[in-house]
C-alpha cells in the first residue's frame, strides 16, 4: 500500500512534465481551474481545480477536453481522497479511495466505465471484507476476514457462461468466466474437456487475464466430448481444499 501513495506524485510530476506550453487559470463554476486551454476554453493536459479559497480540491488529465489519465480528489486537510485513471472520459483500473489520514480503505476496479471485479474493504491496513461484482451490477461472491484469514464466504467462486457460434458452417463455442481470486486463499482456474462416456478429464489451459473475466471462442469439440471449466479453492487456513467443475453444453 505504500508503493501505491508513492506512485500518485509521481504520475503527475510525469503528465505534468510532458506539455511544456503556459497554463492559466479561470473561474468555472465554484472552482479555479488552472489548465493549458485550447481555445480559450477546453482544458489539455495537467489540469487542476482550486476551491475559491485556493485549496486544491482536484488533479485531472485531460486531452482535447476530455478526461484521460490519472486522476486525483482531496480532502478538505489537502490529503488525497481517492485515485483513478480514466481511458478517454471512462473510468479504467483500479479505484483507490483513503481516509483523511491517508491511509487506504477502499478499493475497487473499473473497466471502461464499468463497475466490474474485486472490491475490497481495508482497516487499519488490514483486509476486511472482499466482493466481487459482475456486469449485471450483482455481488456473486463475498467474504469476510479477521487477523488472520477468511471468517465467511457467501456466493459461488465458479461463474460460467456459454454460447453456440454457426460461422461458415463450423460450429463453435463462446466461453466467459469470471476469475474471482479472493486475498488469502489459492484458486486456479482451468479449461478442459471431458468424455462423457468414460468421464476422462483432460486440462488443456489455465485461465488467466487482467480483466477479471477470461472470454473466448473456442473450436466445437470431438465427439463424445464436450468442455469444462473448473476451478480449483484452497483455503489452507480453515482446511479447504475443492474443485468446483462446470460442464459446458455443446
Amino acid at each position: 500500500m505504500k508503493k501505491e501513495l508513492f506512485l500518485i506524485p509521481i504520475i503527475f510530476f510525469i503528465a505534468s512534465c510532458i506539455n511544456h506550453n503556459t497554463a492559466t487559470k479561470k473561474k468555472i463554476g465554484d472552482y479555479i481551474v488552472e489548465s493549458k486551454f485550447k481555445n480559450d476554453s477546453i482544458p489539455d493536459g495537467l489540469t487542476k481545480y482550486y476551491n475559491l479559497n485556493g485549496q486544491l480540491r482536484s488533479m485531472f488529465n485531460f486531452s482535447d477536453g476530455v478526461k484521460n489519465g490519472a486522476a486525483l480528489n482531496y480532502n478538505d486537510n489537502g490529503k488525497v481522497h481517492d485515485s483513478i485513471n480514466y481511458s478517454y472520459g471512462k473510468m479504467n483500473g483500479w479505484h483507490y479511495v483513503y481516509d483523511t489520514l491517508g491511509q487506504l480503505v477502499f478499493k475497487n476496479y473499473f473497466f471502461f466505465g464499468q463497475r466490474i471485479g474485486e472490491e475490497i474493504f481495508y482497516k487499519n491496513d488490514s483486509i476486511k471484507a472482499f466482493a466481487f461484482i459482475n456486469f449485471e451490477k450483482k455481488r456473486i461472491f463475498s467474504c469476510a476476514y479477521d487477523s488472520i484469514g477468511i471468517t465467511g464466504a457467501s456466493g459461488d467462486i465458479l461463474h460460467v457462461s456459454s454460447y453456440g457460434i454457426n460461422s461458415d458452417n463450423r460450429r463453435q463455442q463462446g466461453v466467459f468466466v469470471y476469475l474471482i481470486y479472493p486475498p488469502k486463499v489459492f484458486v486456479k482456474y482451468s479449461l478442459g474437456i471431458i468424455n462423457e462416456e468414460t468421464k476422462e478429464r483432460k486440462e488443456t489451459l489455465v485461465l488467466q487475464s487482467s480483466n477479471f473475466f477470461w472470454d473466448t471462442i473456442l473450436p466445437a469439440p470431438n465427439k463424445n466430448w464436450k468442455y469444462y471449466v473448473s476451478a480449483q479453492y484452497i483455503d489452507s487456513i480453515n482446511k479447504v481444499n475443492e474443485v468446483n467443475v462446470s460442464i459446458i453444453e455443446n
